[in-house]
């Protein structure tokens, strides 16, 4: 956590932050700043409130806010960079790191307590600029630094070559908002004396962005010193409708009256019409549908309270605290019997709705972040004559997906949600030909946390859409809906189903065609049928040619049929390109394939060190997935950067990967947690005979032979009073251990002779490892998998999850280098479907 000598935490934020650090939520946070300042014409500038933060506050009249990542994940990698304004964000982006928002602020008092020389920020700012003299957001800086210190000229040469820069590729910088470069360059022009020209950038930055508070009220500004009175009391009337609590803009607005009401230029008219001005301003109804989400309902509310006019909620049957939560935001309360149908409940809040001539539509597992509210209440003042497009992003759990999403459009009778799940407004907008604009307002969403939830509501909405195609067999949209429901759900052939339908019909439209293509020729690719997919993605790419997840696809099916060259080629357009966001994908997921078959495709053209390249990249991205790993135990000794001795003893023996014999008198035990085995125990003991030096049986409440059998093959006997914890017990076997390497068994666990060698080998080798073996299910499930089987005993290592424990991530801490092996440990507990579904249940209980 990044803090600065000026800086606070408000002691109230405490155990929000410990929540978020055990979340897994991201590896890193933005947190917005409040710069306390007395300079109330600052963009953005947010009087004090008096409220949450009135000890923060002191009594400092406002604050302006900046955003910026303060919290993540120590990491080796990630560092800052800047001699001022310094950020990590660059090293976060290349190591893969996830980046979430966090709603705590840091208070910031430098500005009003520190004395600041004019020119702190121009010889850092310099610095900076020269080791990154592409970096358009140091420019920024340093352009705003000349201006300080009355540099004018050399700050109009930066600005200017920002704004000529940003219009031609774009700001490629998180935090610069082309709207403050406007700002900024028409700001350096007024100092500079050149009035028309800093209003010509003013007036093109509010055709731009109409609600921009700032430009209005700096228009008024330039307008009043260039005589056109009328003219700059319509600017400051457009502003203060905008922001009818900001003291420098009513200011400005109150002094023009008073001397355009002392001057000959005053008129009656011009006097009276400045109130019809600031009526102007546009006011905005947020409408949900609820049940059962009290807590998520009241977030939801409260992220909304202060830029929503009227608030709606519907209720479909809560049992809970949901309707009191409503009523205790001022909501509307509406009651709605549910019928499985999302549209009509949705509707039905519609109705309710009476106050705003926009509509905001939420579910009460949303909410808004400050910084995206602030952009709400700038897009509320825009012309009800659209709809507006938000990101919807996936904040909890596994799902890091995000797509477009239309959430905001005029409170109209003929504008109505349509179909029961998947609902949607998109057809009332195309009937009345409504645009549709782009904004940058993220809508954060957390109902995708729990795989529970995620499967139930799956299953759920899979059979409202298959009664709705079943009336409406024309609806393409929802033929896609359930193709990738199923695609999902793992069900590849019912989801080429539905796909066929659409590409097999006359009337789809170009996107639907693509996107059906690209996941038919997933399904295709999924099922080891590369050849058939290839031309499925090359029907996507001739739809757009930008398309990445079709790029990546293909890439992914040429690799697999050995056409390295071309996968290369498609697979580097796929990381030079741009997820599209009208589709939920995961870009993090997307861009680890991307970068490991492209590793694979250039260790196959000779490229070595690029292939080490790509494969590290996609281990940053998600050091969970072995893939990257494996690949670069092959393309390198050893992931830890240890050098591997000069002559490794090979073997031939099963299983066993090639290693030196440094510790030849080292001692392995075998640790196991037991209870009521009796009739198993003795099967697994003599299947290690031989193998292991020392045998150590932690019971946990046996009340058959089991503890007799243990005793007969010589074991370590512990006892452990069973807590529902796995990870608990395995760890008092590691306790009583004391031999060199742990290797652990469950009792209905059997080592193949044929593997006793290979393992005695790896045990008398290097004791810087971990190694995995496949359990091979023989059972009724006939499954296996890789386990951490083989570690060595250190301090430090432990079981983790009190089910499906796992030893690995304190390995991965210990700097453990963790490699897989061939040598299989027999598994025979799954016996039947009754055994099988029992344990599922006891281990569904615990979790």
């Amino acid at each position: 956590l990044i803090l600065d000598c000026d800086e606070t935490l408000a002691r109230r934020d405490h155990d929000t932050l410990r929540l978020l650090l055990r979340s897994d939520a991201a590896d890193a946070y933005r947190i917005t700043t409040r710069n306390y300042s007395s300079d109330a014409g600052r963009a953005e500038w947010h009087a004090s409130a008096g409220t949450d933060y009135a000890t923060e506050e002191k009594h400092y009249t406002g604050w302006f806010p900046t955003t910026k990542v303060r919290l993540w994940r120590r990491h080796a990698a990630v560092r800052f960079r800047g001699a001022v304004h310094e950020l990590v964000e660059a090293s976060l982006q290349e190591t893969g790191q996830r980046v979430g928002d966090c709603l705590v602020p840091v208070h910031h008092y430098g500005y009003v307590e520190k004395e600041r020389a004019a020119d702190r920020y121009v010889e850092a700012g310099e610095r900076k600029l020269e080791s990154s003299p592409d970096d358009l957001q140091a420019r920024y800086e340093l352009a705003i630094a000349y201006r300080d210190a009355g540099r004018l000229s050399e700050g109009l040469d930066q600005i200017r070559f920002v704004v000529s820069n940003t219009a031609a590729a774009g700001t490629g910088s998180d935090y610069l908002d082309p709207d403050n470069v406007d700002l900024v360059h028409a700001d350096l022009l007024d100092r500079a004396g050149h009035l028309q020209e800093a209003l010509d950038v003013v007036e093109g930055l509010i055709e731009r962005s109409p609600a921009s508070t700032a430009a209005h009220n700096n228009a008024g500004s330039l307008l009043t010193r260039l005589g056109r009175h009328h003219e700059a009391l319509a600017a400051y009337g457009r502003a203060h409708a905008l922001a009818p609590d900001h003291e420098v803009i009513a200011g400005n607005l109150e002094r023009l009256k008073r001397h355009l009401a002392d001057g000959a230029e005053a008129t009656p008219e011009l006097i009276a019409a400045s109130p019809v001005e600031a009526d102007r301003g546009y006011r905005l109804s947020a409408c949900l549908i609820a049940r059962d989400c009290a807590t998520d309902l009241a977030r939801c509310l409260d992220s909304i309270a202060t830029v929503a006019d009227e608030i709606v909620v519907v209720d479909t049957g809560s049992q809970d605290d949901t309707v009191a939560v409503a009523e205790r935001f001022g909501a509307v309360v509406g009651h709605f019997p549910w019928c499985d149908d999302y549209a009509a409940a949705r509707n039905e809040s519609l109705r309710l709705a009476s106050v705003g001539e926009w509509i905001l539509w939420l579910d009460a597992d949303d909410f808004l972040l400050p910084e995206d509210r602030d952009k709400i209440e700038r897009a509320k003042q825009l012309p009800p004559d659209q709809a507006l497009q938000c990101t919807l992003t996936n904040t909890e759990g596994s799902d890091r997906t995000s797509f477009r999403q239309i959430k905001m459009f005029p409170r109209r009778d003929d504008i109505r949600f349509e179909r029961p799940v998947h609902e949607t407004v998109l057809p009332s907008l195309r009937r009345l030909e409504l645009p549709i604009r782009l904004t940058d307002v993220r809508v954060m969403h957390t109902g995708y946390a729990d795989p529970a939830t995620v499967a139930r509501k799956s299953d759920y909405y899979r059979r409202l859409m298959e009664g709705w195609v079943a009336e409406h067999p024309d609806d393409l949209d929802v033929c896609f809906r359930l193709g990738h429901t199923a695609y999902v759900d793992g069900d590849r052939p019912r989801a080429v189903d539905y796909f066929d339908r659409i590409l097999e019909s006359a009337q789809p439209t170009r996107s639907l065609e693509r996107h059906a293509a690209v996941f038919r020729g997933r399904c295709r690719l999924e099922a080891g049928d590369w050849e058939e997919a290839i031309p499925d993605f090359e029907r996507a790419l001739a739809i757009d040619p930008q398309d990445v997840f079709a790029h990546a696809s293909i890439g992914d099916a040429l690799t697999k049929a050995g056409q390295y060259a071309r996968a290369r080629d498609h697979l580097e357009k796929a990381l030079a390109g741009q997820l599209e966001g009208s589709f939920p994908l995961d870009p993090v997921a997307i861009e680890y394939g991307v970068r490991f078959f492209l590793g694979q495709c250039l260790a196959a053209l000779g490229d070595h060190p690029g292939a080490i390249a790509s494969m590290e990249q996609a281990d940053r991205l998600l050091p969970e997935r072995t893939e990257a790993a494996a690949a670069l135990r092959e393309l390198r000794p050893s992931l830890a950067g240890k050098v591997l001795p000069a002559t490794p003893v090979a073997s031939s023996q099963p299983g066993q990967p090639e290693t030196a014999v440094t510790h030849p008198d080292a001692r392995l035990t075998l640790c196991m947690i037991v209870r009521d085995e009796e009739s198993r125990l003795g099967k697994c003991l003599d299947s290690v005979a031989g193998l292991v030096d020392e045998i150590v049986v932690v019971d946990t409440g046996s009340t058959d032979g089991t503890v007799e059998v243990a005793r007969g093959h010589d074991a370590v006997l512990g006892t452990f009073v069973w807590c529902d914890d796995f990870a608990a017990a395995r760890n008092e076997s590691l306790r009583l251990a004391t031999g060199d390497w742990i290797m652990w068994l469950d009792a209905d666990d059997v080592m193949p002779a044929a593997y006793h060698a290979p393992i005695r080998q790896l045990v008398a080798g290097p004791q810087d490892r971990g190694y995995f073996f496949v359990l091979d299910d023989q059972g009724y499930e006939n499954v296996s998998c890789l386990q951490m089987r083989l570690f060595p005993n250190i301090e430090g290592v432990q079981f983790e999850m009190p089910i499906h424990e796992q030893v690995t991530p304190s390995l991965g801490k210990l700097g453990i280098d963790m490699q897989p092996t061939e040598i299989r440990v027999v598994h025979t507990g799954y016996t039947t479907p009754e055994v099988v579904r029992e344990k599922k249940k006891r281990y569904l209980g615990i979790i």
